[in-house]
């Protein structure tokens, strides 16, 4: 990775260039009409002279502008000297053609030196300027017709030599004053990654607990409370991430990866993603995916998930009717590449024009009370702009007050290679159980926390509060798998699994734990030896996952029929239920008395609908909503949960619909909730 001055250096070398090609070609046609009226220095001086050196001023213009478009191709110090000799030496030599009148463009020397200083430092300026100060005295000397007027030469060596004598004092002060003040937004910068930062593992606490009311108790009211704080604990990290990704993009740390994806994962992350949120607004989300779009990309999938949530989750905050179309479409093809416009459509509440540029500004916030409603950090949609503009492409946006939005880019995917498409790819894996895991964490109310998560699975867990006590047990202890947190104060994690594996010839599996997610730390930590690394907070699913890519025999014994999921139901909790009691005319008597409930309390729900009873039909939808929680009805729970927070003016608007809607979601879950006591009775 080249260093940020190197980069800094390379686009002063090509803005230099292209003004180079959008000045030097007038002043070449300038000097050629001057030729052309004034006539040359010499009768000597012919096309056989004019044409060579405007042809090698071209050449040389537009030979640099190609050369800069691309950093790799040239060393930009190399690029900077040799155009700080090469431009006062062309000047030169289109003064050597003329007569005395040449000298109204001997300001363009002064004009290269102070360029030089300005854009690329003092070096380069002094360079310039001795190579500008030989060039003029060779072409002074050559030239009979500046012979005469030995005033104006040397008025014009003192010009060259002492004002950028004096304007140097002036370049170091402005570049001193610049540095200055890109440390300190670098340190600000610096400092708003390590907050956010520091905020994950606190947070990881809060999410360790909630889902641990959330799996022991079952109380509906604690349940309520539980998801209630992993709610707010996901919307509070996705304010975290926003800023902790606004600190690395000021900061020029994250790097786009190139892994396998299909467009067909995007849009089922983001269908899962977004469309419980649409649910609960009631408003239609359409994600479609152009059927002519290859299988498999290499490229950054996370990366543009984020981009196509922030933009995505903007489109379904702002809509409170109608809906949201996220769409792929296929724009062409060029060989190992597709051209892909990625557009999300809304009928939300619109953006006056003059702020569609400002909506993508870091922290902008609108003063509408919208804003003040939804919240928000106001770091999505410049995240979203400069992941797109990292991928070379280009956010576009229309739209009107009132009329919803449009936003699209379109953006080069590599095509995966015949390999990669027949590379595995993970799938839902089911609860490994019984393992002797250690646990080091030296913060306490996480390591404790974390612990109840993996103890709950069934694992044996052994505790460990540092780095050393960590390097004790593994060396003494045996153990299938160990997760080391990363940033214990005495040995780091990654610096205890090192020791763990020089002393060990067949050392057990381990993760590391770490609130830092940018991608330079994730790959010193694999290299490190770790099995993978599980960015905090850490959940549940994160930690059963681990589990069971460790132990992927176990996971398929334990897996219960999860690949056939039709949507209605989550098989996991079916399969928790028969974990409770191994007689399966348990699971069919919780289910039976699940389906008279629901039938019961689905009709008198539409009753109160059809009354608008309000009061009843908020105690009616939190009742199912607990029953279909308890039996995995996912559909019907989040039907549910909707209608319990439904207002009078609501009901009495889409009360029919919504009695429609009860009644369809309510027999597919039924229906669902059949097979599964038919699957028990056989």
């Amino acid at each position: 990775m080249q260093p940020r001055s190197h980069t800094k250096l390379s686009d002063h070398v090509r803005t230099q260039a292209r003004l180079r090609a959008r000045l030097g070609v007038p002043v070449c046609l300038l000097m050629l009409l001057v030729l052309w009226h004034w006539g040359p220095s010499s009768p000597n001086i012919g096309p056989a002279q004019i044409v060579p050196v405007f042809a090698l001023h071209l050449v040389y213009n537009l030979g640099l502008l190609h050369a800069t478009r691309s950093a790799s191709r040239c060393d930009p110090r190399h690029v900077a000297t040799f155009t700080a000799v090469m431009d006062p030496v062309l000047l030169s030599a289109g003064l050597m053609l003329m007569n005395q009148i040449g000298q109204i463009f001997a300001c363009f020397y002064l004009f290269t030196i102070l360029g030089f200083g300005f854009r690329i430092g003092i070096v380069a300026m002094h360079v310039c300027q001795l190579a500008s100060i030989v060039a003029f005295s060779v072409m002074a000397v050559l030239n009979p017709s500046w012979h005469p007027h030995p005033v104006a030469i040397i008025s014009i060596l003192l010009f060259l030599a002492i004002v950028p004598l004096y304007a140097k004092a002036l370049i170091t002060r402005l570049h001193s004053a610049r540095q200055h003040a890109e440390s300190e937004s670098l340190a600000k910068t610096r400092l708003l990654a390590t907050v956010s930062h520091e905020l994950r593992t606190p947070l990881t606490g809060i999410v360790s607990c909630a889902q641990l009311m959330q799996e022991e108790s079952d109380d509906p009211q604690v349940c309520k409370r539980a998801d209630t704080m992993l709610t707010l604990s996901a919307e509070l990290l996705a304010q975290i991430n926003d800023l902790l990704d606004s600190a690395k993009y000021g900061a020029d740390t994250l790097r786009l990866a190139h892994q396998p994806f299909s467009m067909a994962d995007v849009a089922a992350h983001l269908r899962c993603t977004l469309g419980p949120i649409a649910l609960a607004k009631a408003i239609s989300l359409h994600i479609t995916v152009d059927e002519r779009i290859p299988a498999l990309f290499i490229g950054d999938m996370p990366m543009l998930c984020r981009a196509l949530m922030n933009i995505g989750g903007n489109a379904v905050k702002f809509t409170d009717e109608g809906e949201v179309k996220i769409k792929f479409t296929l724009l062409g093809y060029r060989p190992g590449a597709c051209n892909i416009m990625c557009s999300c459509e809304d009928t939300g509440i619109g953006i006056d024009t003059a702020m569609h540029q400002k909506i993508f500004e870091p922290f902008f916030q609108a003063s509408g009370g919208a804003n003040r409603k939804h919240g928000g950090t106001g770091l999505g949609m410049s995240i979203a702009r400069d992941i797109v503009s990292r991928m070379g492409g280009e956010i576009h946006v229309s739209s009107m007050p009132g009329r919803g939005s449009v936003f699209e880019f379109a953006i080069w995917l590599d095509t995966a290679n015949t390999a990669e498409t027949s590379a595995p790819r993970s799938g839902p894996a089911g609860i490994v159980r019984n393992k002797c895991i250690l646990l080091a964490d030296d913060n306490a109310t996480n390591l404790m926390l974390t612990c109840a998560l993996l103890e709950r699975d069934g694992h044996h867990v052994i505790t460990a509060s540092s780095g050393q006590e960590a390097v004790r047990l593994l060396a003494r202890t045996k153990i299938d798998l160990a997760f080391l947190d990363f940033n214990m104060g005495d040995i780091d994690g990654a610096a205890a699994l090192q020791i763990y594996r020089f002393g060990k010839l067949t050392p057990a599996p381990a993760y590391i734990l770490t609130a830092d997610n940018t991608s330079a730390t994730t790959r010193r930590l694999i290299d490190c030896g770790a099995a993978g690394v599980l960015h905090k907070p850490i959940s549940l699913e994160a930690l059963r996952h681990a589990v069971s890519q460790q132990f992927p025999a176990d996971a398929a014994g334990a897996s219960t029929s999860q690949a056939s999921q039709t949507g209605w139901l989550d098989n996991t909790v079916i399969a928790n239920l028969k974990e409770l009691d191994s007689n399966d005319d348990f699971v069919a008597r919780v289910v039976n008395t699940a389906l008279a409930d629901i039938r019961s309390l689905s009709n008198d729900l539409s009753a109160a609908l059809k009354k608008q009873d309000l009061p009843s039909v908020l105690d009616k939808a939190h009742a199912i909503k607990g029953i279909a929680v308890s039996v995995g009805a996912v559909r019907l729970a989040a039907l549910a949960a909707r209608l319990s927070q439904m207002e009078q003016p609501g009901i009495e608007r889409d009360r029919l619909a919504l009695i429609a809607e009860i009644a369809e979601v309510t027999r597919q879950s039924m229906q669902a909730l059949r097979g599964v006591v038919q699957s028990a009775a056989n």
